[in-house]
């Protein structure tokens, strides 16, 4: 019988989006790896996870993961609502923005100093 801690927990689980990061115990040795939700079979309730490299490194029941979740075995490492490439973006943009300010700020500066060569200060 699944209770009402493992229910909920598997229902947000369906729910949380695919390139979310985990911390799961390696099936192996027991180590904790860092791993990215790739796939969620709605035939089999099986979560598929990949590592850095794309490379597929674990698949879990949903009730096991949930399970582990809940028992603090495996964590969610990444559960925003921005997806993380949306957010690096936005961080490149506000970078780029800051970059373009500062050129922008040297320009005036070379120009003011230009136009005010060659003219006599009384």
């Amino acid at each position: 019988m699944i209770s009402e801690d493992e229910e909920a927990m598997m229902e947000k689980l369906r729910k949380i989006r695919f390139g979310t990061w985990f911390e799961i115990p390696d099936a192996h040795n027991g180590e904790s790896q860092k791993v990215k939700l790739s796939w969620l079979s709605p035939l089999t309730a099986s979560c598929i996870f990949v590592d850095r490299a794309g490379v597929q490194t674990a698949i879990k029941p949903l009730r096991k993961l949930a399970q582990e979740i809940l028992k603090g075995e495996s964590i969610i490492l990444e559960d925003s609502s921005d997806p993380f490439v949306e957010r690096t973006l936005h961080a490149i943009r506000r970078m780029l923005q800051r970059s373009l300010k500062t050129t922008e700020d040297i320009a005036s500066e070379l120009i003011d100093d230009e136009g005010n060569e060659g003219k006599e200060v009384h």
